[in-house]
């Protein structure tokens, strides 16, 4: 052995020597106890992944704090210009300890020391600072996640950037142990026959998977098939032209269906593709569904872009495969929103789809038809079919006539849907911004509530209504930029980029609306999507009126308010709002008038009558069938109102000469806020008046030479009108007496 071989030899096994002894001081410094204890807890949790489905489901609104969740996510990699992030979005007001996993593609296994994610806020981690610690060989691979807490609480997603050449890929991780097949299907779009199409196969267990794929190509037709063993976590990365449809060099197909099956149980194989074309920048994440986790025939998306990304025309497209054995018809309908308020709807050609046939439906020509292609509109894109349930896959997305901006939109099966909410990050930074999407998917008006926290305090959104059908887009940038205060007059500060922001559907029926997040970057040509709904709708945590005791006078008006203060359903409290359809009443009209509706109180006579405000709150609960009950909180609230008589007490001094100027103080109470008027009778001029305070008046007195002797009678008026009335005397002592 040459002696230069000896030294890098040296180099090798002294950055192997010092890699581990980080590795295992990190491990000490991060969790103290016994690292192999969380380790062992993961496997524990890993060899009853399979009996999940008869485990106690818990109650995500009660007592399943501590329920575990093993998440997995089919591939990262940061090699190839590419930066691999790991997100953790905790929805929920405890602190979440969560333990990563990484796996290499040969499937071996560094575990990342726990990692802590606060309340209510999110953070990435950076796959490349794991990778130097563990080891070359964990550059690329899988990943799973365990962690403890209520369904849903913590949101995990994968997001593969290489800025180079504007590609972005996104993957929402899988919770492993739930119900489905061994059947996945996909589908895919290229721009061009130059494109690419990778399809990673990730085996989440022990033992060795059969795994089976179909490629159906369109555009030029293909068609293959071919079986791949995968030894236990090992995952692979197949060029599906090179490795599927044995063409070393060829024109791929620019759009088709993948379909895959493996002789594991659910959630054994984990599948996800990714479509590109890098000279283009083009990319698109090819999303994996199982048929029979389908609970209807009605797929719906929030956020289909139509006209210009920048300065580029966009093509809105949908790629439809029929998975199923038996013919079905698909009828579609893109409901918009124009950028001056006006609501439509553009109707797409019915589809007849024979099994395993694969069609792609250009929006583009419909929209232009119907005079909105150029206007810049948002929409929604809706999907009935017949046939059967989940045999209609789908892929969404709106591409710029270079290729390089591209806009996915996810088609969700609506009654699978958890709940009508959502917690997504929200970031603005560079160029980026976060918009998100809301979508009615009914034939009623729906409504809700959104909260976007900030570094101070948090950004109150009103009440949103949206029309049948219809989608709501808010551009926290331009929220941010353009100053726009909320219902409280917060406003979002300009050096603010980052937060976490939840919404909640209002009222009593489910699953009526949809939402996502997009992360876009029109500079860099990059947009990624984030959806990730919370296990029920926020409910009632507390209410009250405002003010809780207010005193005034006869005449006034008081303003009453119901306020109230929700939490979703991991008990986190979002700040308090003016509640809607309260009504009003009081212990005694003859005191205190309020308007029924409108919490307006008119003072009528002296006295204290208690304000009663009633409402109802919404309230939800997680069932153990993995549901959302509905149990409306009539909400009951009480506040003082007092109400004081105008009166004045006294005049000072009591006597004054004819012909002589005196300054007089005029004590009492509801002078007002302004300065008021002053009468002291025939023959005596009012001058210099000055409001000291609500019980107190200043003036000066000038008698006429000519002015009448004996008691005159001195009134005040305030600035708004209301007369005080006394019998007073400017020449000999007067009496004060009361005002009406």
């Amino acid at each position: 052995m040459t002696s230069g071989n000896k030294s890098v030899l040296f180099r090798q096994k002294f950055v192997l020597s010092f890699s581990l002894l980080f590795t295992l001081l990190l491990s000490i410094i991060l969790h103290p106890t016994t690292p192999s204890a969380a380790n062992a807890e993961v496997g524990r949790f890993r060899s009853l992944v399979a009996a999940r489905r008869a485990q106690d489901s818990g109650s995500c609104c009660g007592e399943a704090n501590r329920k575990l969740h093993l998440l997995a996510g089919a591939y990262y990699t940061t090699n190839n210009n590419f930066s691999a992030k790991l997100l953790l979005n905790n929805k929920g007001p405890l602190a979440i300890e969560v333990q990563p996993t990484l796996f290499s593609l040969t499937g071996e296994r560094f575990d990342v020391p726990p990692i802590t994610v606060d309340a209510n806020s999110h953070r990435f981690e950076d796959f490349g600072d794991w990778a130097t610690i563990a080891g070359e060989q964990f550059r690329e691979g899988s990943i799973q996640v365990f962690h403890r807490g209520k369904d849903l609480v913590l949101g995990t997603q994968i997001y593969l950037t290489d800025e180079i050449h504007s590609l972005s890929f996104e993957e929402k991780l899988t919770e492993l142990g739930k119900p489905g097949s061994s059947r996945l299907e996909g589908v895919w779009w290229l721009p061009s026959p130059r494109g690419a199409v990778k399809l990673v196969l990730s085996n989440t267990t022990d033992t060795v998977l059969s795994v089976s794929t179909t490629i159906r190509g369109q555009s030029p037709s293909k068609e293959a098939g071919d079986t791949v063993d995968l030894a236990g976590h090992e995952t692979k990365v197949l060029d599906v032209e090179r490795d599927l449809l044995a063409r070393v060099r060829g024109a791929m197909s620019r759009f088709g269906a993948i379909s895959v099956e493996h002789n594991g149980g659910p959630g054994a194989l984990l599948t996800r593709g990714m479509a590109l074309d890098t000279a283009l920048g083009y990319s698109l994440p090819i999303q994996f569904t199982d048929p029979t986790t389908a609970k209807s025939t009605n797929l719906q998306g929030a956020g289909l872009r139509i006209g210009k990304a920048g300065k580029e025309y966009l093509a809105p497209m949908v790629v439809v495969h029929n998975a199923g054995q038996t013919t079905t018809l698909l009828r579609g309908r893109v409901p918009y929103t124009t950028t001056d308020g006006t609501n439509g709807e553009i109707i797409l050609p019915q589809i007849e789809l024979s099994p395993r046939e694969t069609e792609l439906i250009n929006i583009a020509p419909y929209a232009r038809a119907q005079g909105v292609a150029n206007d810049g509109s948002v929409a929604g894109l809706e999907f009935e079919y017949t046939g059967e349930l989940g045999s209609v896959i789908t892929s969404a997305f709106s591409v710029s006539r270079s290729g390089n901006q591209v806009f996915r939109v996810p088609l969700w099966d609506i009654a699978a849907q958890r709940s009508a909410t959502g917690g997504y990050p929200w970031s603005i930074e560079g160029a980026s911004s976060t918009v998100l999407f809301i979508k009615n998917v009914t034939d009623e008006v729906q409504s809700y509530r959104m909260y976007l926290n900030l570094t101070r305090g948090d950004y109150v959104f009103p009440k949103t209504t949206v029309a049948p059908h219809q989608t709501s887009v808010i551009d926290i940038r331009e929220l941010r930029d353009n100053q726009v205060p909320d219902v409280n007059g917060q406003i979002i500060p300009l050096g603010e980029t980052r937060g976490q922001v939840q919404w909640s559907l209002t009222g009593g029926v489910d699953k009526v609306l949809i939402g996502r997040s997009e992360q876009v970057d029109l500079v860099s040509g990059i947009s990624s999507n984030y959806a990730c709904q919370n296990c029920c709708g926020n409910s009632f945590y507390d209410g009250w009126l405002t003010p809780v005791q207010s005193t005034g006078f006869q005449g006034d008006q008081i303003q009453f308010a119901a306020m109230q203060q929700d939490q979703n359903c991991y008990g986190q409290l979002y700040p308090p709002y003016q509640a809607g359809l309260a009504s009003y009443t009081s212990s005694d009209l003859s005191v205190c008038n309020p308007g029924f509706s409108t919490g307006t109180t008119t003072g009528v006579g002296p006295g204290e009558a208690l304000i009663n405000g009633a409402w109802m709150g919404d309230k939800w609960l997680f069932t153990p069938t993995g549901d959302c009950d509905y149990t409306p909180e009539e909400v009951v609230r009480e506040a003082i109102c007092d109400i004081l008589t105008r009166r004045v007490d006294s005049v000072s001094p009591e006597r004054a000469l004819i012909g002589q100027p005196v300054d007089v103080t005029i004590n009492g109470s509801g002078f007002g806020t302004g300065t008021p008027t002053v009468n002291g009778g025939s023959g005596i001029t009012v001058s210099n008046i000055q409001l000291i305070n609500g019980g107190e008046v200043r003036a000066r007195f000038t008698t006429a030479t000519n002015a009448p002797a004996g008691n005159h009678s001195v009134s005040v008026t305030t600035s708004s009108g209301r007369q005080l009335p006394s019998t007073a005397t400017s020449l000999c002592r007067f009496h004060p007496s009361s005002f009406h």
